[in-house]
């Protein structure tokens, strides 16, 4: 063949080669690319968002009431959050009194107390605003409302404000121990167990070959004296010693 003949060939077989790759490039991307969208974290739910789908949804709300209740929603997230806050920041300062010694009751009772009135507060207003949704319903969507009302108040996200059991702060506090987990081989309070039969501690003398230990075997003849494993040294003389 000519050197014309020849970088022809060669023209149509690297072309070839980089449309390939470009194909299969093409096809690995447009793979990938649903699984990323996949795989993505959902968007984070907002408090009394899972109540609000499942009541719209069990209730048939039409796009009227549908508005009316997100204005109510609304509504109740702006008066129940300070309420929640509150009850978080009364939380921290009424479990702050196990840092003191001899707490009367009436300081307790007076601290509880006070976490109680604002769950109070808290829980009226949360009453008050699914009267107002029942209010909107017809005859057919209150029966409903009132099979499955305790339905949706246990899908109601919580407002938790910081506090020893709520939040990060509180899921540290949960999981605290106040001993220490023991390290691999170690029993509880940092002692090792004892080495198992036929093994010598760190740093001890080595064990006796099974039969050769002190006492084993046949007593020596008259006159001799016991010979000693290999590798075992004999104790020194008394006379050496002195």
């Amino acid at each position: 063949m000519s050197n014309a003949t020849n970088n022809r060939w060669l023209t149509i077989i690297t072309l070839l080669l980089l449309t390939a790759n470009i194909v299969t490039l093409a096809l690995l991307w447009t793979k990938r690319k649903p699984d990323r969208e996949h795989f993505n974290p959902p968007p984070p739910q907002q408090p009394g968002g899972q109540a609000f789908e499942f009541l719209s949804r069990e209730l048939q709300l039409d796009s009227a009431q549908q508005e009316t209740y997100k204005k109510l929603r609304d509504e109740h997230r702006s008066q129940v959050r300070p309420f929640q806050d509150s009850i978080g920041k009364a939380k921290d300062s009424f479990f702050d009194l196990l840092k003191q010694e001899n707490v009367s009751d009436s300081l307790v009772e007076i601290f509880s107390k006070k976490i109680g009135n604002l769950e109070q507060q808290r829980d009226i207003f949360t009453f008050r605003h699914f009267q107002k949704l029942r209010a909107i319903g017809n005859k057919e969507q209150k029966i409903k409302f009132d099979s499955i009302i305790q339905q949706a108040l246990k899908r109601m996200a919580p407002l938790r404000g910081p506090g020893p059991l709520g939040g990060k702060d509180g899921e540290r506090e949960a999981r605290r121990n106040d001993d220490p987990l023991p390290k691999h081989g170690m029993k509880p309070g940092g002692h090792r167990p004892p080495p198992p039969d036929g093994m010598r501690p760190a740093g001890g003398p080595p064990p006796h070959p099974p039969g050769m230990g002190p006492g084993d075997g046949p007593p020596p003849p008259n006159g001799r004296k016991r010979p000693h494993p290999p590798g075992m040294r004999p104790p020194p003389e008394k006379d050496s010693l002195k």
